[in-house]
């Protein structure tokens, strides 16, 4: 039997520190994969580091960076995915966030023999139930697996489609010093905070196209990794309206409670990182805004903490050397 084959299709706007990670570990946990990475680089003129050896890595072109009132880094992230669309040579592409890792060893070939024996055309992270505005129930870019005999992969426009500033960010916007008092005053009138639930999974974000393409289609069959989310207070409300209303997903098995530490892996969700869950094991975790946080330390100092947290996992998983 040939050895799995993946394109690993992902954006680098100075990211190359995390990706550096990711292909080590991605030689480590999956030896007998056949990867591809195709990068697009969004920030040319940054620093490259040394890429690790016997790594197969093309990079292209990114796109230049928009001049737009609102997610102007959205859109240029999503045309810089675009831009590797031209350069996938594998039947199956994964496009992956550079801060998200997956953790499971051997992972293509578990997950491309999963979406064939399923007949899936979309298998991957949706976003994480924490961003209530996001859509719900389908991959997003942060770790997407795509089947392109099941979908032309020319079809697929990782940009978000916002036409103005959303409800949403516009709101947080324009309160200032009468902010709380509004606030407190809305929550009189609208106890149900229906204001606010009317825009949830309305989010146009990156990979929004995709989705309003795709998710109705029963031609695509589309299956979620389980975020690993504990929301909290009661849920007696959120049962009494319908799913497109509640903060919480109300679709049964959509999220795990338990995380990593449940499984004997590093706890880094208590880092504020995303943890996603496949077969009620680890599958990956997303480390999302963590270089942005300058005042915690630099960009560098993350990287050393999750290079550290790779370790542990590896050493723990019994199954890498």
């Amino acid at each position: 039997m040939s050895p799995p084959a993946l394109t690993i299709c992902t954006v680098s706007f100075d990211s190359w520190g995390w990706l550096v990670l990711h292909m080590a570990f991605a030689r480590r946990l999956a030896p007998e994969a056949e990867l591809h990475w195709v990068v697009a680089d969004n920030a040319p003129a940054g620093t490259r580091p040394a890429l690790p050896a016997g790594v197969d890595v093309r990079v292209v072109p990114g796109a230049p960076f928009p001049d737009r009132p609102y997610a102007a880094g959205g859109y240029h992230h999503g045309a810089g995915l675009n831009a590797t669309l031209a350069h996938v040579r594998t039947r199956h592409a994964l496009f992956l966030d550079p801060d998200f890792f997956v953790v499971r060893p051997h992972w293509p070939s578990g997950v491309l023999a999963h979406m064939e024996e399923r007949g899936l055309a979309f298998f991957g992270a949706p976003w994480h139930p924490r961003w209530v505005y996001k859509v719900r129930y389908f991959p997003c870019a942060h770790c997407l697996f795509v089947d392109g005999a099941r979908v032309p992969l020319a079809s697929l426009d990782f940009r978000p489609d916002y036409e103005e500033v959303p409800a949403h960010a516009r709101r947080k916007e324009s309160l200032p010093l009468r902010g709380r008092v509004l606030r407190q005053a809305l929550r009189i009138v609208d106890p149900l905070r229906l204001r606010k639930r009317r825009l949830v999974a309305t989010s146009r974000d990156s990979g929004w196209r995709i989705y309003d393409r795709y998710a109705r289609d029963p031609a695509r069959r589309t299956e979620c990794l389980q975020p690993v989310f504990a929301p909290g207070g009661t849920r007696a409300l959120e049962r009494l309206l319908p799913d497109r209303l509640r903060f919480v997903p109300g679709r049964p098995g959509y999220f795990a409670r338990a995380g990593f530490a449940a499984h004997g892996l590093p706890d880094v969700a208590a880092l504020g990182f995303e943890e996603f869950l496949w077969r009620d094991e680890p599958f990956g975790f997303h480390v999302r805004s963590q270089p942005k946080r300058k005042a915690a330390g630099s960009v560098e100092h993350h990287q050393a903490r999750v290079a550290g947290i790779l370790e542990e996992i590896a050493e723990r998983s019994g199954l890498l050397s």
